[in-house]
């Protein structure tokens, strides 16, 4: 009794520390810190910026458990918001609070001309046949009041992309991008473009991708799935089905689709290697028609994906495509 006593008190100890560390270490307190933050906005901002979602950031770099994570935003235009550091306990000096007042301006003019500037584009696009959302960090929503064809498509992405690329310096936030086309037929989406980054620092049209609503479709997906599964006991009992595909979409005529099935080997067993071996090692490919979501044909494309490069992987799958006369270019 006496030793689960002593086993307990320990316990209680240890997580009284992990709770309490910062303020044991010399850290002010959640309510403090919010209350320092207030008194800094409110005389530095007079009420122009607010803050929620405040946490402690404490740093292992500096030790510093008076360091917290902010997000910060403008109160007439909650849309103009960034997230940010804050030493909570000199935020009250003179000296830090100047100092980081250059810091905070700094960032919140870079989020006020990235606004401004998706703002622009916004209204230099939009008319009676379309409209553009910047949905967040990553979206940009082209939402077509049409059922647009893919040479149309085609035309506006070259247009809108070079429009983009013209504030490239701006609009670029460090994520990845991708355009993502509406008509009134798929209002939740009907392609998806990634946009990809050249060396030269402009974006570029990536492949063309059915946009994830229509892919996870309950029907479509069990069908294709069921489809693949099929082949698999037949021919290849030992593949499963990852949740990872990816699901190209023909860029000339919008109306041909590839689902590239990554597949798990069931015979690797990691847990019994002494060296780590990749399972996702084989590839399937499910061509049909997207119109009628009729499946036409169906292959293995390799079985040795897990010692190939990425490059390598993406050639494989760009060659079969355009064998078959799904366009990538």
């Amino acid at each position: 009794m006496k030793t689960i006593l002593i086993v307990g008190s320990c316990l209680l100890l240890i997580l009284f520390l992990f709770t309490n560390c910062a303020q044991i270490a010399g850290g002010i307190s959640k309510k403090k810190a919010a209350k320092n933050i207030d008194e800094f906005l409110k005389k530095e901002y007079k009420g122009k910026l607010a803050y929620k979602n405040l946490s402690r950031a404490f740093n292992t770099a500096t030790m510093n458990p008076n360091s917290f994570f902010i997000h910060v935003y403008n109160k007439k235009n909650p849309e103009i918001e960034f997230y940010t550091y804050i030493d909570a306990k000199k935020i009250v000096t003179n000296k830090y609070a100047t100092s980081y007042k250059i810091k905070l301006e700094e960032q919140y003019q870079r989020i006020v001309e990235y606004y401004n500037t998706e703002q622009k584009v916004i209204t230099e696009f939009s008319n009676d046949t379309l409209s553009v959302d910047f949905l967040d960090n990553e979206i940009i929503a082209l939402n077509f009041n049409y059922e647009i064809n893919a040479e149309e498509l085609k035309t506006f992405c070259t247009k809108f992309l070079n429009r983009l690329n013209e504030s490239y310096e701006i609009l670029h936030n460090g994520t990845s991008r991708k355009l993502l086309v509406k008509t009134p037929n798929f209002n939740d989406g009907l392609v998806s473009i990634p946009l990809q980054i050249e060396e030269q620092q402009q974006w570029s049209i990536g492949y063309y991708f059915l946009a994830e609503n229509l892919v996870n479709a309950e029907a479509f997906k069990t069908k294709i799935e069921s489809n693949i599964q099929a082949k698999l006991d037949q021919h290849y009992p030992y593949y499963k089905i990852n949740e990872y595909k990816k699901v190209f979409l023909d860029k000339s005529s919008l109306s041909k689709g590839a689902w590239v099935q990554y597949l798990l080997d069931t015979r690797i067993n990691n847990e019994e290697n002494e060296k780590y071996e990749n399972p996702l090692v084989g590839i399937y490919i499910v061509y049909f028609d997207f119109e009628t979501n009729f499946i036409y044909r169906g292959e293995m494309l390799t079985e040795n994906n897990g010692v190939i490069s990425y490059e390598e992987e993406i050639n494989k799958i760009k060659k079969a495509l355009n064998e078959e006369g799904i366009v990538t270019e």
